[in-house]
């Protein structure tokens, strides 16, 4: 559907909210700006992708913007599957950690990355203690291995969380 707007979220958003209301069945809403007519083909070709992308991992019903997606499309494209197989090569001993223990030694590593690397600052937004991060992380080195932290595979972890949080229902902006 195209709706006019200069928001794509918040256009996302409506179409999600009138055609859910409209209906039970699950919506999945997914926008994008359009910059002039001739970018049509590829801003819907993005958008198609997307929409197809969000179900392969679990993600039934929302609003979505592409930009916020574009680098997951980028590195897996629409397949889901691989996306999970990534995040369970990448951090599954983590992930099967928290299951087992209830615990959310993933949080604390996506706080870690999403506040660059500084354990002060991911403290602040756990609202734990910097000390608790630290015990954490170590956690982390354990099933993880010791150089989970180098440039390299932090980039795949922080990669990793954020596919994770959308499959656990989250959205991933930023």
């Amino acid at each position: 559907m195209l709706v006019p707007g200069r928001d794509p979220t918040a256009a996302a958003e409506q179409v999600a909210q009138r055609v859910g209301a409209a209906t039970e069945a699950p919506v999945l809403a997914v926008g994008s700006a359009v910059g002039s007519l001739a970018d049509l083909p590829a801003v819907l070709t993005e958008v198609w992708e997307c929409a197809a992308f969000l179900p392969a991992l679990g993600v039934r019903r929302g609003a979505f913007e592409v930009d916020d997606y574009a680098p997951y499309l980028a590195m897996f494209g629409t397949d889901g599957g691989r996306a999970l197989s990534f995040v369970d090569r990448v951090i599954g001993p983590v992930v099967a950690w928290d299951a087992r223990h209830h615990s959310d030694l993933t949080g604390t590593i996506t706080a870690l990355a999403g506040n660059g690397g500084s354990v002060t600052r991911a403290a602040r937004a756990l609202y734990v203690h910097p000390n608790t991060v630290k015990q954490r992380l170590e956690r982390v080195t354990s099933l993880l291995g010791e150089d989970w932290r180098s440039a390299d595979s932090l980039f795949r972890v922080t990669v990793a969380t954020r596919l994770h949080l959308l499959r656990q229902g989250g959205k991933v902006t930023g």
